[in-house]
């Protein structure tokens, strides 16, 4: 009896712990550089601080920093403004999110539910899809 219950647990610590590796949470998703995708609108934005605050679908808003490193695509900060939808990836520097892409949220994108494909094959692996689940870009 203890060699049949030593594989029962071993089989159910397997099947946790594959469990906990293939999933990652809603705010956890990754692409294949590192770098984790958010989806919302801007809800402020400090150009001094050089920081824009992002509203997600699902509730929560994160602020993320503008660098050197920051690449825009299709905008600029400056055309960053309230109510804006935007696809920010970022990476998690000393603490805070450190902003590396920035681009439109547009009708065919995956944060306003269009299902559309309008970003190419390789757009945004492991994205978190705003929270919504619908769409995709991939």
């Amino acid at each position: 009896m203890t060699i049949k219950r030593t594989i029962s647990t071993t089989v159910a610590a397997a099947f946790a712990a594959a469990a906990l590796t293939a999933a990652p949470g809603p705010a956890t998703a990754k692409s294949s550089a590192g770098l984790t995708s958010f989806h919302g609108t801007v809800s402020s934005v400090s150009k001094s601080a050089k920081t824009f605050r992002l509203a997600r679908a699902n509730g929560t808003s994160l602020t993320f920093r503008v660098t050197s490193a920051t690449v825009f695509q299709r905008i600029s900060f400056a055309g960053l403004s309230k109510g804006r939808s935007i696809e920010v990836k970022a990476k998690k520097v000393d603490g805070r999110w450190s902003a590396r892409k920035v681009e439109p949220g547009t009708a065919g994108d995956d944060d306003n539910g269009g299902g559309g494909n309008d970003d190419g094959p390789d757009h945004d692996a492991g994205d978190d899809h705003g929270g919504s689940g619908s769409g995709s870009d991939d």
